[in-house]
């Protein structure tokens, strides 16, 4: 227990924090000295040093005061109860205070003078009560035990009464009894000490008021239903100086409680309604329900000026003391109370107007300290913290006025910068960020939603112009959209892609604008130049597309330069070398190199190793050949791209079908069509086996699965473009064979067309497999149609590609004879003897020409030339019967030409005068001529000869013997058609 030094020596140190004393000076304040205690009643009696059971009530009542007035009055109950000893060390059953459960009834205290009305319970009100001893707390009560004796009270003399109770009358209600129900509590009992003197018991009537009723208590009853009376924390604070109550009240009539069920606690009205009810109200503010308040739940301050008249003291000096920590409040301090009491929270608000009204006087720093915060309209939170000082409870408070300030506030607000931040500034902010979020929409919205949005739109159109053939268009809205377009006089950046310009390039491909479609690549490499995939895309292009094999080489090679070993473009770069090589042979050592290494890199791939085999059958390396073929002709699952597996096979069964090797191409054929069937190469090499073993219904099938393959790939690569155009032709020709001539006009036509279109856009050059097509075409109307300068046209064509043959140069030469354009048909009948087998045709036909340009001589060594071949070809016979074998036919029809012609050559030549003699042998000639002419004009059956004078010979043989005016000699001038042309007349 410390000293009254130590206490001293603490608040100093107290004084001391904080600067208060210079800040309370700078105010014009001073600090105020808290007093030191009262002593309290046991002190003031000396009752430490008794021993509790020296003292007896008798001796407590003879102190106070009290003993005769008992006598009087008959305490002989009083006497019982005190002399009924608790049993030393138990402590009692209630821990506060409170009334025996069975003690039900008042009527022994002197109120049954006069009794209550029936309703009078229903007027009882505890209000007026509430204002005078709300929040006292009664402490002290729990402290007293069963043997301790209340000395002190016979100093109470019966004249003595407390203050205020005398004006209390019968008719007179105690607010808030209505809102009191058994559990409340009894603030403010606790702090009761002995000390207090309670002056005016000395009154108190005895008569029939005894406590009999006391000494019916018994030691088993409970005090359970008084417990809520009175309680540690909450209580009647009468440690106050000077507080008395005067309870004398000998002329008002009391009404008589007969027991607490006449006291009506009852909140229900007539119907059974409850009048007033807080409901969940008070949970949020921390009331409980039955604490009642003013009507408008703003409890008055006026109690702040009637405490005086309610805890009036008779003792005068301790008024004298108390009055120095009094202090007063101006009506203006007053407003500024209520005013600020008005904006707390509900739940501060009523527990500090309870306070307030509780408080024994305004005195103390404490409570000073509390009315100068609420006269300065101090924050709710620090008005929140003084009283839980004061009063230790916690008041929670509603986050809205968590940071309310208070009366500085309320100046502070009506300040510029208050003004402002409370009222301009959110405007201000509100816009700045409606500005904010504005801008950013309309910066997002423009970037992210309408740029791409208008360049997807001009990608969109410049496609579709170019699908009308409308490039410069579409090129121009592909700019646009790439580059930026004009908006008034803005200039809008574009939304660039890089993989538009692939989308374009292709749209370029599909209308087959080869140039416009590199110009894609070109501008893709520009813009991106470490884009891989565009290194490769732009080689293909270039390799399988264009044919420009060296202008892709150095496409890929740059690729390769930024990414050395990229599996796609080394083999593209293979490839490219591989049909680069069709052109330039010395580029297949660049192919091997490729796959070599790209080999050495990935090793065991089947892709490359069928690279190799298509190296290996381009320089026809058997062996290797057979190696790959015997590895893959067997295996079962060949990994890699399943359409060049199908190609590469068909390629190597084309290998065995160049050589006749059909059994071995069967298997490879088939294993290629069920690996990929969409393949068009591997039909394209069925329908050439089955051409090869005579089966033309399979070979029109398989020539149709080509074409349509070939058609659903586009673009074809130069490779493809040559098998399509020997597609059409073989079709063409087997529909002239079948004599369905206009199908195979059809056929030739289109084959023609896409041979011309791929020249046209540089895909192919000049080839002898296409220059087959026009000659078909030409044979067509040299033969059917009978169209010779037509014929003449598409021959020309097919030496123009390389198409070079003696049937052709024999034709051109039967043309120019036709047209008597014989120097051309000397010209080309010469190469048809260069380029033909059977040259006898083709040497009378040169023959012929060589009479018509006056070269006799010339004329008649050709037909030398030929009497020699007949003459041996007759010689090497067994017999000759041209009536039954067409060849016979032939071979003396020939005879019969020969030697009339022959004949003609001789006679023009003694005509010259230049060697009269020629005439002998003309007509030796015709004499030759004449025998072959019989055995084919006798009749075989009668051996008749036919009339000779019908006969070139004899017409010749006479204008030779007898000369007449108008007669002359003739020759055989027609010539055959073909250079294998039977002579069957």
């Amino acid at each position: 227990m410390p000293t009254r030094e130590d206490i001293d020596s603490f608040k100093q140190q107290v004084n001391l924090w904080g600067n208060e004393a210079e800040v309370l000076e700078s105010m014009g304040e001073t600090i105020e000295d808290v007093q030191p205690p009262e002593p309290s009643l046991e002190e003031s009696l000396n009752l430490g040093e008794l021993d509790q059971d020296d003292i007896s009530m008798d001796d407590f009542l003879s102190q106070v005061g009290l003993d005769e007035s008992l006598e009087d009055e008959g305490s002989s109950g009083l006497d019982e109860l005190m002399d009924d000893p608790v049993p030393t060390g138990q402590a009692p059953e209630t821990d506060d205070f409170s009334l025996p459960g069975d003690l039900n009834d008042f009527g022994d205290l002197g109120f049954d003078e006069a009794p209550l009305e029936e309703d009078s319970a229903e007027d009882f009100s505890l209000d007026s009560l509430n204002e005078m001893i709300d929040g006292d707390e009664l402490s002290g009560l729990d402290d007293l035990s069963p043997g301790e004796e209340l000395s002190g009270l016979d100093d109470l003399s019966s004249g003595d009464e407390l203050p205020g109770l005398n004006d209390l009358s019968l008719g007179d209600e105690l607010p808030g009894l209505d809102d009191l129900s058994l559990g409340d509590e009894l603030p403010g009992l606790e702090d009761l000490s002995p000390a207090d003197e309670l002056p005016g018991l000395d009154d108190l009537s005895g008569g029939d008021d005894d406590l009999e009723e006391l000494d019916e208590l018994d030691e088993d009853d409970d005090l359970e239903e008084l417990d809520d009376l009175g309680s540690e924390d909450e209580g009647f604070d009468l440690d106050a100086p000077g507080e008395e109550f005067d309870l004398t009240s000998p002329d008002e009539d009391l009404p008589e409680l007969s027991s607490f069920d006449d006291m009506s606690l009852d909140m229900d009205d007539e119907n059974g309604e409850a009048q007033f009810s807080l409901g969940d109200f008070g949970e949020e503010f921390n009331f409980q329900e039955g604490i009642s308040f003013d009507d408008d739940l703003d409890a008055s301050l006026d109690s702040l000026d009637t405490l005086d008249d309610t805890f009036l003291m008779d003792d005068s000096d301790d008024l004298e003391i108390e009055e120095e920590n009094l202090f007063e409040i101006s009506e203006e301090d007053l407003d500024s109370v209520q005013e600020s009491l008005s904006r707390l929270p509900l739940n501060l608000k009523v527990s500090i107007q309870d306070a307030l009204a509780d408080a024994d006087d305004l005195t103390g720093v404490r409570y000073r300290k509390l009315v100068s915060m609420l006269i300065k309209g101090s924050a709710p939170r620090l008005i929140n913290t003084e009283f839980y000082n004061i009063t230790g409870k916690k008041i929670e408070l509603p986050k809205g006025y968590q940071k309310l300030t208070g009366r500085e506030f309320e100046v502070r607000k009506s300040g510029f910068f208050y003004q402002f931040a409370e009222k301009g500034w959110p405007f201000v902010r509100m816009v700045a960020v409606i500005l904010v979020m504005l801008g950013l929409t309309v910066y997002l919205s423009f970037n992210f939603l309408y740029r791409p949005l208008q360049a997807l739109i001009y990608y969109n159109q410049g496609i579709d112009l170019i699908e009308q053939d409308e490039y410069d268009q579409g090129v121009s809205l592909f700019n646009k959209a790439y580059f930026g377009w004009s908006l008034g006089k803005l200039t809008i950046e574009g939304w660039p892609s890089k993989s538009r310009f692939l989308e374009y390039a292709d749209a370029f491909l599909d209308r087959r604008a080869y140039p416009d479609a590199a110009h894609m690549y070109e501008g893709l490499l520009g813009e991106y130049p470490d884009y891989i995939k565009g290194y490769h895309e732009y080689g293909l292009f270039l390799t399988n597309i264009t044919g420009k094999y060296a202008k892709a080489a150095e496409i890929l090679s740059s690729g390769l330069g930024r990414d050395l070993y990229n599996y796609d473009l080394m083999l593209a770069l293979g490839d490219n070398y591989m049909l680069w090589s069709e052109e330039d042979p010395d580029k297949l050592e660049d192919a091997r190199f490729q796959y070599a290494t790209a080999l050495s890199r990935y090793d065991g791939n089947d892709e490359i190793m069928l690279r190799m085999l298509r190296y290996f059958l381009r320089v026809q390396d058997d062996g290797n050949i057979s190696i790959l073929s015997n590895i893959y002709s067997k295996k079962a699952g060949i990994r890699g791209d399943t359409a060049f597996i199908s190609l590469t096979l068909s390629d190597l069964a084309g290998y065995y079908i160049d050589r006749n090797q059909v059994s071995e191409a069967k298997d490879l054929l088939f294993k290629a069509e069920d690996i990929d069937t969409t393949v068009p190469d591997v039909h394209y090499q069925l329908a050439r086996y089955f051409r090869r073993t005579y089966n033309m219904d399979q070979e029109k099938k398989a020539l149709q699965k080509a074409l349509f393959y070939m058609d659903q790939t586009q673009p074809l690569n130069r490779s493809r473009i040559f098998k399509k155009i020997g597609i059409y032709r073989r079709r063409g020709e087997i529909g002239y064979e079948e004599g369905l001539y206009d199908e195979a006009e059809e056929e030739f036509v289109a084959g023609i067309r896409l041979l011309e279109d791929s020249q046209v856009r540089g895909l192919i050059g000049t080839n002898p497999e296409i220059g087959e097509l026009y000659a078909d075409m030409g044979n067509l109307h040299y033969e059917i149609y009978d169209d010779l300068s037509g014929a003449l046209n598409y021959f020309n064509l097919a030496e123009k590609n390389q198409y070079h043959t003696g049937d052709i140069a024999y034709r051109k030469g039967f043309i120019y004879y036709d047209q008597q354009q014989y120097n051309q048909a000397v010209l080309e009948f010469e190469s048809a003897l260069k380029n033909l087998s059977d040259t006898r045709n083709a040497r009378f036909a040169l023959a012929n020409t060589l009479v018509y340009r006056q070269n006799l001589f010339g004329a008649r060594n050709q037909y030398m030339e030929i009497l020699r071949d007949l003459k041996q070809e007759e010689s090497s016979l067994p017999y000759l019967a041209p009536e039954d074998i067409l060849e016979h036919r032939s071979l003396v029809n020939h005879f019969i030409q020969v030697y009339n012609n022959l004949a003609y050559v001789d006679y023009a030549l003694s005509e010259r005068g230049s060697d009269p003699a020629k005439q002998s042998q003309a007509l030796l000639s015709l004499t030759r001529a004449a025998d072959y002419a019989d055995r084919i004009d006798r009749d075989p059956d009668t051996q008749v000869r036919t009339r000779p004078e019908d006969s070139l010979v004899f017409q010749n043989t006479m204008a030779m013997i007898k000369p007449l005016p108008g007669t002359d000699v003739f020759m055989f001038d027609e010539i055959p058609r073909t250079p294998d042309e039977l002579l069957s007349k």
